[in-house]
């Protein structure tokens, strides 16, 4: 999935580790990192990982610029 924005382009992965991300997840994460899109220009890049255990649920997101 990318957002566009002008000429700025970010690429958004989105991963479920034991999960599946529902499409309201999905739209939302693309909704709160157009906010950080404008710090790291067009050539960014957006890792969502969500992970899901018994009683514990985490979202991890790494942002990488230049393929750093």
């Amino acid at each position: 999935m990318n957002i566009y924005k002008g000429d700025v382009v970010m690429n958004i992965t989105i991963i479920g580790r034991k999960c599946t991300p529902r499409e309201s997840f999905k739209e939302r994460a693309e909704q709160k990192l157009r906010k950080v899109e404008k710090f790291f220009g067009p050539d960014a890049d957006a890792k969502v990982t969500a992970s899901a255990e018994k009683n514990d649920k985490a979202v991890e997101i790494t942002l990488s610029k230049g393929g750093y």
